[in-house]
């Protein structure tokens, strides 16, 4: 019913072409109007871009090929729903993949902007979502100090709020750039 492409055995050649059709799709879109009706979705919307963030988590943690297709298939379905705060998730999943598969630094730049961007206009809860995000692949992007900034401050607010997973995978990204 959501239209999702998941196969059942997926295999690397196929993740590496929805890569490609997912930037595909993309480049098709003008994205500076998806930006300037960001958060402009609907209820269904957002839900259903919570559920597939709730995939891309768990994929990320069992170290599951659906990571990078659910964070593709979400894409895809912000690319025909709109962009929200929980699309970012998506779209960090597939930039993470297209710089691991690909290399391509300046391209993953113009995703990593795209986020940062989201970020900004957006109530995004950065604990579950920001530890990833800032330590995997943001960090190309600015000095390691202020990823290493960041990545203490996720601690802390984890902290408080008693997100002892998110705490230690934060700190733990924090000590990785103590280098």
């Amino acid at each position: 019913q959501l239209g999702f492409d998941l196969p059942v055995n997926p295999t690397p050649s196929l993740m590496s072409q929805k890569v490609v059709d997912t930037e595909r799709l993309i480049l098709s879109h003008d994205t500076d109007q998806l930006m300037n009706e960001f958060n402009k979705v609907d209820s269904k919307t957002r839900d259903v871009l919570r559920l597939v963030d709730s995939i891309i988590h768990s994929a990320y943690q069992v170290g599951s090929p659906y990571f990078l297709l659910c964070g593709c298939e979400g894409v895809k379905y912000s690319l025909g729903h709109g962009f929200c705060d929980t699309s970012a998730p998506a779209l960090a999943a597939f930039a993470y993949f297209k710089l691991m598969l690909q290399q391509d630094f300046n391209g993953v730049r113009f995703y990593v902007d795209m986020i940062v961007e989201m970020v900004k206009k957006s109530k995004l809860s950065m604990l579950s979502f920001g530890y990833k995000f800032y330590g995997f692949l943001n960090f190309w992007y600015v000095p390691l100090r202020e990823t290493q900034t960041i990545l203490l401050n996720l601690y802390k607010k984890a902290i408080r709020k008693g997100e002892t997973a998110v705490a230690y995978s934060s700190l733990t990204g924090y000590y990785r750039f103590s280098f």
